[in-house]
C-alpha cells in the first residue's frame, strides 16, 4: 500500500501541468477551506489573519498547494495540546504572498532546498530524544513548488524565528 501510494503520488506531481491551467477570478478563502476540510488534523488550529483576497488562479491547484501545506506541517507537529498553523497573505506589486506558519518542530539544519524535491527527508533534532529523527516529507513540498511556478511564482521553506516553521508560496497577480 505504502509503494502504491509512492507511485501514485509521483505520477500526480509529474502530471501537475501537464492540461491548461483554468485561472480565474477565485476567493482565496475557499480552496484554503476546502484543503483544511480535506483531510483531518486532529489538535492542530487553524488561524486565518484577516480576510482573504480574490486572486486569479487555478482553484484546485491553489486547494492542492494549501492542502499540501497544511499536511506537511501537521506532519511535524508538536506534541500535546497547542498545536497551531497560521495563513496569512499578502499582496506585493506584482505577486501574492502565501505564508503558513507553525509551531511545530521546524526543519531542523536541513538544507530547505532540499525539502522540495519528491521523498525528500528531514532530519530532526527533538528536545528527549535519542538522536536524529527522520522526517520524511513525500511530495507535498515538491507539488506546492510546481503550483506556485505555474502561477508564475514561488516557494520557499525557512526555520521560524523561535518555532516551527515558515512555508511561502508565491503566485503572480
Amino acid at each position: 500500500d505504502q509503494i502504491a501510494g509512492l507511485i501514485d503520488g509521483l505520477v500526480d506531481l509529474s502530471a501537475l501541468g501537464t492540461s491548461t491551467l483554468n485561472v480565474q477570478e477565485i476567493p482565496l478563502a475557499a480552496p484554503l477551506e476546502e484543503a483544511w476540510r480535506a483531510n483531518p488534523r486532529p489538535g492542530v488550529e487553524l488561524r486565518v489573519a484577516g480576510p482573504l483576497p480574490t486572486v486569479r488562479a487555478d482553484r484546485a491547484m491553489m486547494m492542492r498547494a494549501f492542502r499540501d501545506l497544511f499536511d506537511e506541517a501537521a506532519r511535524v507537529k508538536t506534541g500535546g495540546p497547542g498545536a497551531w498553523m497560521h495563513v496569512r497573505v499578502r499582496e506585493s506589486e506584482n505577486a501574492w504572498e502565501m505564508e503558513l506558519t507553525d509551531n511545530g518542530k521546524g526543519i531542523g539544519e536541513t538544507d530547505p532546498e532540499i525539502l522540495f524535491g519528491p521523498l525528500a527527508r528531514n532530519v530532526v533534532h527533538l528536545p528527549n530524544s535519542v538522536g536524529p529523527t527522520l522526517v520524511a516529507n513525500g511530495m507535498g513540498l515538491a507539488a506546492v513548488r510546481r503550483v506556485a511556478e505555474l502561477h508564475g511564482g514561488t516557494a520557499s521553506v525557512r526555520s521560524g524565528d523561535e518555532e516551527g516553521a515558515v512555508y511561502t508560496f508565491t503566485i503572480a497577480k
